[in-house]
């Protein structure tokens, strides 16, 4: 591949996605969806810097989520798949931040989810109430196990994805004081420098790769559960 210097990189990719963004403000979509796959086609150019290429990638997500929800025959099935990656990867960007997990944990406690809440209970669409989440599930006719698919969903973001990232199992926010405290400095120094560097190398090439195969196969459980009904 060739070198790109940072700023024609950057100036490339920010084209393309503002390129996309007006298209979409003018609902030509199909050529949107060009652009974003235009700005797509760089993101291997900020692989040496791992937190910016998931912030990148997460971007690229959110534009393509937004094109096949708001297409004249919208997409809900690629919809979801794309709005679920998107939020994993901010999770995982919380992770990029090892040993500093004060973020991840406190959505972790919380449960964050920010589709939660989104919609009325019942089967059938709310105008009124129902967001763009809801109603793709309803259309996709899986809102009625939305509570499972929140419980698996939120399981792999905080407990199956630290350590497909890396996290070593018995870290906890008490490790690296404890390590400084005892002057166990070697350790101290692999936790606070060696790991995470390691760490950040993989992140994108594993996590997306991981993040995708969850969640297309959880949708596809129970998509294909509906249809058995």
């Amino acid at each position: 591949m060739k070198e790109l210097s940072s700023e024609v990189r950057d100036q490339i990719f920010n084209e393309a996605l503002s390129e996309s963004d007006s298209l979409i403000k003018s609902k030509d979509y199909d050529k949107a969806f060009i652009s974003v796959s235009k700005a797509n086609l760089y993101l291997p150019y900020f692989s040496n810097d791992p937190f910016y290429y998931m912030s990148n990638l997460i971007k690229i997500k959110d534009r393509q989520a937004e094109i096949c929800i708001k297409e004249s025959h919208p997409k809900y099935d690629y919809y979801l798949i794309l709005s679920l990656e998107s939020f994993a990867l901010d999770i995982a960007k919380d992770l990029m931040n090892f040993p500093i997990l004060s973020g991840f944990n406190y959505r972790k406690k919380t449960q964050f989810f920010p589709y939660s809440e989104d919609g009325c209970d019942s089967l059938e669409i709310c105008p009124d109430e129902d967001g763009d989440f809801s109603i793709s599930l309803k259309k996709l006719k899986i809102f009625q196990w939305k509570e499972e698919i929140y419980k698996e969903y939120l399981d792999f973001l905080y407990i199956e994805l630290p350590k497909i990232y890396g996290i070593p199992s018995d870290f906890t926010d008490k490790t690296l004081s404890e390590a400084r405290e005892s002057r166990d400095f070697k350790k101290y120094n692999f936790l606070h420098m060696d790991l995470p560097e390691e760490l950040n190398k993989q992140a994108v090439g594993i996590v997306p790769y991981e993040i995708n195969n969850f969640v297309t196969n959880l949708l596809k459980k129970y998509y294909e559960k509906g249809k058995s009904c």
